[in-house]
């Protein structure tokens, strides 16, 4: 009985961990994922879409809800069978989180959209224009449109003002129209 007891604190001490350590893991896991599955040596920066954090929220909030279930429960196959399922829930969110970027290389801007399983990848040539979008705040967002209808937009953060001069430079060597808006 004494084991039995012992065994749902460390459960319970887990979860709290998880709990404590979970800003920092939505905050960096994310990013850190990202570089991982999808940086190359030619790639100036990879963007990690704000969805994508909430989907890593999910994925911990079902990591925590395991621990805590093995907590508050008898070690029963029920129980071990719950827990499972939510470890596996929290695992698909976590692989859903890696699939979903934005990307701008030298050659090439690609991205993927969460729940989605297509890749678009354009060269700098399939451009069309840029549109940096500057709100009353300061915040500023670039909207890169292709030839072929489709959009990506990413905001100006640290990341992007690194490569700015990347960007701006490869936008006038191929000739890409630079439109600003600015609102009031």
């Amino acid at each position: 009985m004494r084991k039995n007891y012992e065994t749902k604190h460390i459960f319970m001490a887990i979860a709290i961990c998880f709990i404590l350590a979970s800003p920092i893991i939505i905050i960096y896991i994310p990013m850190m994922f990202a570089q991982f599955f999808h940086y190359t040596p030619k790639v100036w920066q990879v963007f990690v879409p704000m969805e994508n954090y909430l989907v890593c929220a999910v994925g911990l909030i079902f990591l925590i809800a395991a621990f805590f279930l093995l907590f508050f429960l008898d070690f029963h196959k029920k129980s071990i069978a719950i827990f499972l399922l939510l470890l596996v829930l929290s695992i698909a969110s976590f692989y859903i989180m890696t699939q979903s970027y934005q990307r701008l290389a030298e050659d090439h801007l690609s991205y993927q959209q969460l729940f989605t399983t297509h890749q678009y990848s354009y060269r700098w040539e399939d451009v069309k224009e840029v549109r940096q979008t500057i709100e009353k705040e300061g915040h500023s967002k670039y909207t890169f449109v292709f030839h072929d209808g489709n959009n990506l937009t990413i905001g100006e953060d640290g990341y992007f003002k690194e490569i700015k001069n990347k960007v701006i430079n490869t936008l006038e060597n191929n000739k890409i129209e630079f439109v600003q808006i600015r609102l009031e």
